[in-house]
């Protein structure tokens, strides 16, 4: 949005090239429903949010325990905003942007736009079913870490008070 805002290419109707603008409002409608990454899928969030595993505990960036619901939470929300806004957002002004650019450049900016817009896209993803196995795997094993370590700490503790004199009282 700023850099249409402060191109001034794309304010001059004389620079704008009314069929390059054509050809990429043409290729946004076309390419925009495989090409330029997945659009925000609600019912995904609404089965997601639904589940038993939302209530199971896990780590906020590996640092803070809270329940799956409240990061998932947060993740519907980035999912909302980046392949619903912002994906509009991109398929909206990039006829714009591209209706000003030189002819030899044009190819490789629509190549080039519709390849980072693909970006965040997981090829071959898997089944909700195989990650929620994994979830649960992972929060096994992170338990069964905590667990050890810990013991480990009880362990060093024990050690300590073993190597420690016993205190005299002050005579």
């Amino acid at each position: 949005v700023y850099e249409v805002d402060r191109d001034e290419a794309s304010k001059q109707a004389c620079k704008v090239s009314f069929g390059k603008w054509f050809v990429a409002s043409i290729l946004t409608v076309i390419v925009g429903q495989s090409e330029v990454g997945s659009e925000y899928d609600p019912k995904f969030w609404e089965v997601l949010l639904e589940r038993e595993e939302a209530q199971m505990d896990g780590r906020f960036f590996l640092c803070w325990r809270t329940k799956n619901l409240y990061m998932w939470k947060v993740r519907h929300t980035y999912s909302f905003i980046v392949n619903n806004i912002f994906r509009m957002l991109i398929l909206g002004l990039a006829p714009i942007m591209l209706s000003v650019t030189p002819a030899f450049e044009f190819i490789k900016d629509v190549l080039a736009l519709f390849f980072i817009t693909k970006l965040d896209d997981v090829d071959g993803g898997s089944s909700l079913e195989q990650e929620m196995s994994e979830l649960k795997a992972r929060e096994k094993e992170s338990y069964d870490l905590l667990a050890v370590d810990q013991d480990l700490e009880q362990t060093a503790d024990v050690t300590v008070m073993l190597d420690t004199p016993p205190e005299r009282p002050p005579s």
